[in-house]
């Protein structure tokens, strides 16, 4: 993210100055928005993907998510197809 937006201080960091401000701004991505200028919106956040997935920095969570979410699809695809 630091790359993209040279104002984005980092995960860690940013998420400490969103729970301070979170009364305030109830959403992440908006008071990203914000303060760092990252625009809320899916080119965004494909763009982001595509340079986590080139570093390898997906998290392990995420992988998992993306694998479940792969597997219900091909699933409702069986049952439509019956």
């Amino acid at each position: 993210m630091r790359i993209n937006f040279r104002g984005f201080s980092g995960h860690a960091a940013a998420n400490e100055a969103w729970e301070l401000e979170r009364e305030r701004v109830p959403n992440r991505k908006i008071f990203y928005a914000e303060r760092y200028e990252i625009p809320n919106n899916v080119a965004t956040y494909r763009r982001v993907a595509a340079l986590m997935r080139s570093l390898e920095r997906v998290p392990r969570v995420l992988r998992e998510l993306g694998a479940d979410l792969e597997r219900l699809a091909a699933e409702a695809g069986a049952e439509d197809s019956m």
